[in-house]
Formats: C-alpha cells, sequence, structure tokens
C-alpha cells in the first residue's frame, strides 16, 4: 500500500483482499500523499464492482478524515476500461456524437443489415444469424487481439473487406462497439498522448482477465504514470 515503486503487481488468491489492498492504496494517495483526485484512475472488471469500490472509499474517507475534511473526489475515475475509452473518445478524439451499441444491439443491427455487407455470401454458419454471430466473434478477436489491418488483409482478404466495410458502416451510423471503442482509444493515443498527462496513478483491479488491446491501452496510459495492478491468474476467463 505505501511502496514508493513506479510498478506494483500484486498476486494473490480468492478471497485474499487484493481488492480491499488496491482500495486501501487509493486511501493512502489521497488522504496521506495528498494526491489530487483528478491525477488519478483506477479500472474494474465491472460497473457493479466500481460502485462498490467508490461506496467503499467514501466511507473509509468520512471516518477517516470526517465529513468536513473530506476531499472533494469527482475527478477521480473510478470505472471500466471501456467507459474510460469512451470518455477519452468523446471528450478528446471527436467521437462526441457517436453512440454506444452493446452486444445484444450490435447482434440486432448486424442482422439487419449484414445482407448489404455480404454476411449471408461470405461467412460460414448453419442459419444467417449464426453467420452474424460468427462474424461479429471474429470482428471482436481482430480488435481484442490488436490484429493489424495489413496483417489482416495479408492472411484472409475476405474478412479484411468485410471488417473495413463493417467498420465504414458503424461510421456512417455514428455507432460503437464495446471492441472498437478500446481499439480507436489506442489508435488516438499513439498519435497524441498529451490528454492523458494528468495520469499520476494507474490502477487496475483484476488484471488476470484484460486482453491485449486492453495491456497495450494499460501501456499506453502508464507511461509516465505509477502502475499498480492486482490479479490471480488461476481466476483468469
Amino acid at each position: 500500500v505505501t511502496s514508493e515503486a513506479k510498478y506494483i503487481r500484486v498476486i494473490a488468491g480468492a478471497g485474499t483482499g487484493k481488492t480491499e489492498t488496491l482500495t486501501r492504496r487509493l486511501l493512502y494517495l489521497l488522504l496521506y500523499k495528498e494526491i489530487p483526485p483528478e491525477h488519478i484512475v483506477a479500472f474494474t472488471f465491472t460497473e457493479r464492482a466500481a460502485e462498490s469500490m467508490k461506496t467503499r472509499i467514501y466511507s473509509r474517507i468520512r471516518k477517516i478524515a470526517g465529513e468536513r475534511s473530506c476531499p472533494e473526489l469527482s475527478g477521480m475515475y473510478i470505472g471500466t476500461i471501456h467507459a474510460y475509452c469512451l470518455h477519452l473518445l468523446h471528450n478528446y478524439f471527436g467521437y462526441s456524437d457517436f453512440n454506444v451499441l452493446d452486444e445484444n444491439q450490435e447482434v440486432a443491427l448486424l442482422f439487419r443489415v449484414g445482407h448489404q455487407l455480404g454476411i449471408k455470401e461470405k461467412v460460414k454458419g448453419k442459419s444467417y444469424l449464426q453467420k452474424c454471430l460468427n462474424f461479429i466473434q471474429a470482428v471482436n478477436i481482430v480488435y481484442n487481439e490488436l490484429i493489424g489491418k495489413q496483417n489482416l488483409s495479408g492472411k484472409c482478404s475476405e474478412l479484411s473487406s468485410l471488417f473495413s466495410a463493417y467498420e465504414e458502416l458503424l461510421d456512417r451510423y455514428r455507432l460503437l462497439t464495446f471492441g472498437r471503442m478500446i481499439d480507436l482509444a489506442i489508435q488516438n493515443l499513439r498519435k497524441e498522448s498529451k490528454q492523458i498527462n494528468h495520469i499520476q496513478y494507474l490502477m487496475v483491479d483484476e488484471y488476470q482477465d484484460i486482453n491485449r488491446a486492453q495491456e497495450e491501452l494499460i501501456r499506453l496510459l502508464g507511461r509516465e504514470a505509477n502502475v499498480f495492478v492486482v490479479g490471480d491468474p488461476r481466476q483468469s476467463i
């Protein structure tokens, strides 16, 4: 909790207090080190976990510091990686008029417009719905594993052309998917990183469950920051 190391990785089993350690680290930074809340970013795996951590932090701070000396914490980000990427895209990278599709909405959209992309003819599957699901799975692999478009084009030209057509369709309708949000955030941060220069401390819960794209995002966000991650590889999904 009090370590001054720039990079800290906490590995421990289920129920041993990893999230509690991360929470106490946050309290230590806020109350003892007096780090401004807006310089801290903490990633949780779910929104529910984020709300639980916020509640825990607020109650602990009130108990330790008292109501009158409780710092203003609204500037501190605690939430999911996807929500943070959406924040970056909306506020810094020109995607303020884009809406987000959840997984069910993405399937519904593709089911409606997949014919014009050529999903029925070019994707394998027993039914049109299954073809749509298989295509979305392939798209998510491309995003999650950071498979470059040039690499994709060289190894699977048909998927590459479908993938490009799908992205053009999403742009036309001003839509973002979960996988694409992280991909676009990475692309933009590689070109222009000054938007995240305020991050001094980056913290990640459930680190064992991140994918390759999320790992790259964390590396980009943590280039100038202190990085603290907790996880258990035996619980990896």
